[in-house]
């Protein structure tokens, strides 16, 4: 009997042990199957600060809560997507009633929503939590930092909160092992600190028509803009300009005679330098000036587009922005047309001058003659000059040595400047205007006194070159004449 009773007892223990395990197992796989809370993050608003930074906030933000694992996140992409259907603006999104509209579509249970807000040195993450079925605010949360590299720690200061977690800034001390002597490394160099990129952003851009600068008529193109990262260098401000709706550039006809108004590839442009002052420089009016003459259009109105771009100091583009305008073009009848239109001509190109050219035919000079009280030596010069009518030029005399190269140098320049030339060379000239094409001049004398040779004591050779000089300062042509001075 005692035998039968012992077994059965045994047989009744396994039975118990075996419910045991299966209900274990049981709620071990429930806990499992348990389902996640599914969160969707729209982007945060910037309030003094780039606008990338809501959209970073966002996305640390995101990667904070998956680490948490409390979590499964509505994707990045198919919160745009929403956003696209929906027709919505970034502005919307700051919205309650439409962060919980998104969040019911893209079948959350929680919505995030908030800004990131700088003043001065001081970072503020202001966080809103909304439950989706309700549409009530759960709860909300300010975080702050004192710079921009402490804004992934307060990201996930904030993923702990939306968990209900307590956030550690530093883990629990561990143990000190005893020190074992070792071999102190060589210190490394240190990394090259790398440069930060510069940042510019144009706020806006617009023009002022009928504008006069320099007797010229025409319009000034007005830029609100900043830029960060850029200290104590020069960078430029450009607009280029062209058809509304058409791609192509406007091209310049006369670069040769107004080239501050062209590019190097041709394009019609006007340009600024500006250096900023500050790390963060904000220019509220930085303006240039272009002639309507310039954009070089045919007669009739045109509806043109001004696009400002903003350059660094190595010439990169660090961002652009268009303003549209209008102009009614009534004096050309040569010029660029939008295409599609009526074909324009090109202007025509200004008339080709032919080189001007002259011939001395012969050099001689008159000694101990006087001028104005001054006692010295007359140099005569027969020569002719062509393709040079009504403009101004010269004849200058300079000395030297026979056999030498060196110019004798002027040394009362301050004194009597007519005599000497801003090289510091002593040398006379007298300027005229040819009356004709081919102009003749039979005996074109200038005067030199000999007490602007600074010549020492004794007898020197020397000799005077006599050069002819169009209205640029350019060299013609040249002769020389040997004689000998005493003193």
């Amino acid at each position: 009997m005692r035998k039968v009773i012992l077994q059965s007892s045994r047989w009744l223990a396994a039975f118990i042990i075996g419910l045991l395990v299966i209900w274990s197992a049981t709620a071990l796989s429930l806990a499992q199957k348990r389902p996640r809370e599914r969160v969707a993050v729209l982007t945060f608003k910037a309030i003094g600060a780039p606008a990338e930074m809501g959209e970073a906030v966002a996305e640390i933000l995101r990667t904070e809560l998956v680490d948490v694992g409390k979590f499964e996140l509505v994707e990045r992409g198919q919160i745009e997507a929403l956003i696209r259907e929906q027709k919505l603006q970034m502005k919307d999104l700051f919205d309650e009633k439409t962060a919980v509209e998104i969040g019911r579509l893209s079948g959350a249970k929680l919505v995030v929503i908030g800004s990131i807000v700088k003043l001065g040195n001081t970072f503020t993450l202001n966080s809103r939590f909304i439950d989706v079925a309700t549409g009530v605010v759960q709860i909300g949360k300010n975080i702050r930092g004192n710079s921009e590299n402490e804004i992934s720690i307060m990201c996930r200061q904030l993923a702990y909160i939306i968990a209900g977690k307590t956030y550690a800034e530093k883990p629990p001390s561990k143990p000190k092992k005893e020190k074992r002597l070792a071999r102190i490394p060589k210190p490394r160099r240190p990394l090259p600190k790398l440069e930060e990129k510069p940042y510019a952003r144009i706020e806006k851009a617009w023009t002022e028509h009928n504008v006069s600068k320099g007797g010229e008529k025409g319009f000034r193109i007005h830029t609100t803009f900043s830029i960060q990262r850029h200290l104590e260098r020069t960078g430029r401000l450009f607009v280029f300009f062209r058809f509304k709706g058409h791609p192509g550039w406007l091209r310049d006809y006369d670069s040769a005679k107004n080239p501050k108004f062209s590019a190097r590839d041709g394009n019609v442009s006007t340009q600024t330098p500006f250096t900023p002052r500050y790390k963060m420089t904000r220019y509220a009016d930085l303006k240039v000036f272009l002639p309507y003459s310039q954009l070089h259009l045919a007669k009739g109105r045109h509806n043109l587009e001004a696009v400002v771009v903003i350059r660094d100091s190595n010439m990169n583009v660090l961002t652009q922005r268009s303003a549209p305008f209008r102009v009614n073009e009534r004096l050309s009848r040569f010029g660029q047309r939008a295409p599609g239109s009526v074909a324009g001509l090109k202007p025509r190109p200004p008339p080709r001058l032919e080189r001007p050219g002259a011939r001395i035919d012969k050099v001689w000079v008159d000694h101990n003659r006087y001028d104005k009280g001054l006692k010295g030596m007359w140099i005569h010069t027969a020569f002719g000059i062509h393709n040079h009518k009504g403009r101004k030029a010269t004849v200058a005399v300079f000395f030297r040595p026979q056999k030498s190269r060196t110019w004798l140098k002027d040394f009362d320049r301050d004194r009597n400047p007519k005599y000497g030339s801003p090289s510091g060379q002593a040398t006379t000239r007298q300027t005229f205007i040819p009356k004709y094409k081919k102009a003749m001049f039979d005996d074109f004398k200038v005067f030199m006194p000999y007490s602007q040779l600074h010549m020492r004591k004794g007898k020197h050779a020397l000799e005077a070159v006599v050069q002819i000089q169009d209205d640029k300062g350019k060299n013609l042509v040249e002769r020389s004449i040997r004689f000998q001075y005493s003193r």
